[in-house]
């Protein structure tokens, strides 16, 4: 009889050290199973961001360069991973709403100029980063209009739609983000041939500071 007790008390101690060593096991794979899920969720995510720019906004044609004209710019863009979260290739597409003017001084029919515009850029952009540090160069087009232009009387018929491009690089730490580029006109803006050749376009130079979230 005791022989039958200390065999059964042995068996159960082997059942339950077995059933231990089967859920540590269990949990080991668990966690190896978590770890991997993880690192299969890592890579370069889309982002947003919001932007004040100052830009300068002028005039030209082949006969003449005018002043240029002061004004701010807000902006938002949307940043999206054109190569599966792979590599940190990007396609930005915004909307931006730009506005610029001066007084009578610049000599234009004697009264202030007002300029507002809104346009969406489209650009493709890399960004190389160093830890919390990086840089994004960037090029693309924007379609955009202009609501008021009241540079001079014979430019009420210009073109309400035009198409543009532009050109510049954003760098920034962690979330802080600061830009600078340049834009320009591909379609010229409709005006006085005499005067433009029908050829006068805008330009603006632009730097800012933005957020991305």
């Amino acid at each position: 009889m005791k022989k039958l007790i200390i065999a059964l008390v042995a068996l159960s101690a082997s059942i339950s050290s077995e059933a231990q060593i089967v859920r540590s096991e269990s949990k080991t794979i668990t966690s190896h199973t978590t770890a991997q899920t993880v690192v299969v969720t890592e890579g370069y995510e889309n982002y947003d961001r919001l932007s004040v720019n100052y830009t300068s906004l002028g005039y030209g044609d082949e006969k003449t360069v005018e002043p240029t004209f002061p004004g701010v710019e807000l902006a938002w863009d949307h940043g999206y991973n054109v190569a599966n979260k792979k590599q940190p290739i990007y396609l930005e597409v915004g909307l931006h709403a730009q506005y610029n003017s001066a007084d009578a001084s610049v000599g234009y029919d004697d009264k202030n100029f007002k300029h507002i515009e809104v346009s969406i850029p489209l650009s493709l952009t890399y960004k190389y980063s160093w830890n919390d540090l990086y840089g994004a160069p960037f090029a693309g087009i924007n379609l955009k209009s202009a609501f008021i232009d009241d540079v001079a009387d014979w430019m009420e018929d210009q073109k309400f739609f035009q198409v543009g491009y532009q050109v510049g690089l954003n760098v920034g730490y962690k979330a802080l983000n600061i830009q600078v580029g340049y834009k320009g006109d591909i379609m010229p803006v409709s005006g006085d041939a005499e005067y433009s050749n029908g050829e006068l376009k805008t330009n603006a130079f632009f730097v800012g500071l933005g957020f991305n979230f």
